[in-house]
């Protein structure tokens, strides 16, 4: 990958990025970070954020929404979210044999599983950008919309941090997605599927387990799997 000077780029192996402000050789350039320091920084270990394509305008645009006090969730991406997308791991990339879609619940206490409070991640383990929306089933027929937004192929994004108590938002509900790329042979259709997890799971130490999704111990849900869903839709 060529880099120039302006170039907006994101960390594979962290969180955050910047702008390129200067190309030191064919391996390494200087990044400003948010905060204005420099950084020389491997290639290698970037991916470049192109704001013409049609696909990254989307992923950059604000938007502005009436707030609802009764449901605080579904909100709109800010510099500051944007420092809960993660890259994931390069290995994981190179070595996947199916492109999926995952829902992860990790512990922030590592030592005492089934207590304290739990990170909820989208996981986007495709070559695909998505654009996601998240629904709470309240009755057999109701629903609730709890997030809304996009996120970049092969990352993942915190999408809250939640009480015990809370855990049932997100365990049972609707996820639809928008798959996008630059250049396909095929569009592929809209996705929309219903998942639960059963409460009891979320007591039990031993259903979570580490695995380099989330680097962590957690409770792993696959939500599609695009080889699945492609050879159901033909």
């Amino acid at each position: 990958m060529k880099l120039s000077v302006g170039d907006k780029v994101k960390y594979l192996n962290a969180t955050g990025g910047g702008v390129v402000t200067k190309v030191i050789d064919s391996k390494m350039v200087m990044v400003s970070d948010q905060d204005g320091f420099e950084i020389p920084t491997l290639i290698s270990e970037l991916v470049r954020i192109v704001h013409e394509e049609a696909g990254a305008r989307f992923f950059n645009e604000r938007f502005e929404t009436p707030s609802n006090p009764e449901n605080d969730h579904g909100k709109v991406r800010s510099e500051e979210e944007e420092l809960q997308l993660e890259s994931l791991d390069p290995r994981l990339i190179r070595n996947r044999k199916s492109e999926d879609i995952y829902l992860a619940y990790v512990p922030h206490d590592q030592k005492w599983l089934i207590t304290g409070l739990v990170d909820i991640y989208l996981i986007n383990n495709t070559s695909f950008d998505l654009i996601y929306n998240l629904f709470h089933r309240i009755t057999r027929d109701q629903y609730r919309g709890i997030d809304y937004g996009s996120l970049y192929a092969n990352t993942r994004y915190l999408l809250d941090t939640v009480s015990r108590e809370d855990l049932n938002l997100w365990s049972d509900g609707s996820l639809q997605f928008l798959f996008h790329k630059e250049q396909l042979n095929n569009v592929l259709p809209p996705f929309n599927s219903d998942f639960r997890i059963e409460g009891k799971k979320f007591h039990n130490e031993g259903a979570y387990r580490e695995s380099p999704l989330i680097r962590e111990k957690g409770i792993i849900v696959k939500v599609v799997s695009l080889s699945d869903y492609l050879l159901e839709k033909e």
